[in-house]
């Protein structure tokens, strides 16, 4: 998450920091304030892998407690700023279904 929105190096930092988005400086400077977030928000350790993944709720905003939360990699794979059409063109994908929460669908529940 920082180093795509930070290091200009990264090879995704053009389609995170590159574009404008952030990491909440509560989260970039206080790992326990994540920490602490991700455990409340519904973050599982023991979940096996794919099913809890950190996700933006609106693509075009950074990373922060208001608009993160833990899903499953199919519903995170809907949730993309755009998708590439059989033409080779992007498209607007569809959201993320309102009212999804940090572990709905996810197998988790």
């Amino acid at each position: 998450m920082k180093a795509r929105c930070l290091d200009q190096n990264h090879h995704a930092y053009k389609i995170y920091g590159g574009r404008g988005i952030t990491v909440c400086a509560e989260w970039l400077h206080d790992f326990s304030a994540f920490r602490d977030w991700a455990i409340s928000a519904g973050y599982d350790p023991a979940a096996p892998y794919g099913e809890c993944t950190l996700d933006r709720i609106d693509c075009d905003k950074g990373y922060g407690p208001d608009n993160c939360r833990w899903v499953n990699m199919k519903v995170q794979a809907e949730n993309r700023r755009s998708g590439r059409a059989a033409s080779g063109q992007y498209t607007k994908a569809k959201k993320a279904a309102p009212g999804v929460t940090s572990t709905e669908g996810s197998g988790a529940e």
